[in-house]
């Protein structure tokens, strides 16, 4: 299954979600983070950023 990355505006900020969903990272503290941003633009950065780490990960896991 492909996880597909886009932006959304949510109550006037934007975030990335997956496949519809809210990405949540999670905290030392047990609590979930939303990464959220106030324009578009740097939501986008944030989302090509996650993509070319997934894909280097991805990467490593198929070298291993």
């Amino acid at each position: 299954m492909t996880n597909n990355l886009d932006v959304v505006e949510k109550n006037g900020k934007f975030v990335v979600v997956e496949n519809g969903k809210i990405l949540r990272g999670s905290r030392t503290d047990s609590h979930d983070l939303v990464t959220e941003f106030d324009n578009k633009n740097d939501a986008e950065k944030y989302m090509s950023i996650l993509k070319t780490v997934r894909s280097k990960n991805q990467s490593r896991k198929i070298k291993s």
